[in-house]
Formats: structure tokens, sequence, C-alpha cells
């Protein structure tokens, strides 16, 4: 019965891990006009939960093995596999990808692309490590937002020149607010 349980639960989170690489494999393949793109940043260089989780499934396979033998290493093996799978997922969610079109800050969330003509301002900030460029820019329910994208050194410069070739110096200035238009009227 237990064996069952660990069978089916094992298939299950499978099944959903395969489907997370999967779709986030599909969102990627579909940003067109691709300039340049590299791994986002992340804590120690890898995401954070699935490393944990495949790293406990690990330690936890050898524990168990020796503890429960009637649970087979076919179940461990499948936690493996499936931590491995959500691990690839979340690395390729993390891309930053620069495009003809603008700027997606992670491939497993093309909500939170940014097109060239939203973006009102920007500048750039540089820690020594690598430079962080902030942009202001407007979503299309006009609503102000900021991306602080993470842009490692060896890909600074090639950055540096798209940004250059897509919005260059001409950027508008910030939109006015309600009560500076009212005081511009003369009310």
């Amino acid at each position: 019965m237990m064996s069952t349980i660990h069978t089916v639960l094992v298939l299950a989170f499978l099944g959903v891990t395969a489907l997370l690489l999967a779709i986030t494999v599909i969102q990627r393949l579909r940003i067109r006009g691709v300039r340049m793109e590299w791994r986002g940043h992340m804590p120690l260089g890898f995401p954070l939960w699935p490393t944990v989780f495949t790293g406990f499934v690990a330690l936890f396979m050898v524990f168990a093995h020796n503890a429960y033998p009637e649970i087979g290493s076919s179940v461990y093996l499948g936690y493996l596999v499936g931590g491995l799978l959500w691990f690839a997922a979340m690395v390729m969610a993390s891309g930053v990808v620069v495009t003809d079109y603008g700027i997606v800050p992670g491939t497993g969330r093309p909500g939170d692309a940014v097109a060239w003509s939203q973006i009102n301002d920007w500048f750039e900030v540089n820690d020594g490590r690598h430079a962080t460029f902030v942009f202001i820019y407007n979503r299309y329910d006009d609503q102000r937002r900021r991306l602080d994208l993470v842009v490692p050194r060896m890909h600074e410069d090639r950055f540096r020149h798209v940004l250059a070739q897509k919005i260059g110096d001409e950027t508008s200035l910030p939109l006015r607010t309600p009560a500076e238009r009212k005081a511009m009227e003369g009310h």
C-alpha cells in the first residue's frame, strides 16, 4: 500500500515538473528577435528551492534506502529526476532576454516584458562587480513602473550598444501628475 502511494506521488511530481519545463521551453521559443540573453541573477548562482529540494532528496535517499528498504529506489530516483526538471525549468525561467522589441526580464514571466517604446527614462548604477540598469517605464494602463536589470560584466558593453540603438538619449520626460497639470492650467 505504501509503495503504491509513493509511486503515485512520484509520477504526479514528475508530471508536474515535466509540464513546468515544457511550458518554460515553449515560452522561451516564442520570443522572437533575440539580440542577447543571459542567465538572471540568482543567489549563489542557483535557483534556491529546486537546489534545496534536490539536495534534500539526495541526502534522504541515502538515509531512507538503509532505514526503509521496502520503498524502492525508483521512488527516490523519481523525486531526484523531478527535482532536476524543476531546477532546469527555474534556470531557464530566470533568463533575461533582450530583443529587437524590448526586454524580457524573466522568460518565465512574459507579462513583465518591457517594450522599448514604454521606457521614459533610464540610468546605470555600477558597483564594481556588475552594472544595474534602472528603467522607468509606463505600463499599458499608464501605471509607472521601475525595472532594475542586473547585467553581468561580460554583457555590459553589448547591452549599452543595444540601448544606444534602441533608445539612445532620446527618452521622454516623465508624465506630469494630475496636480501639476491643474497648476499649469491655472485652476
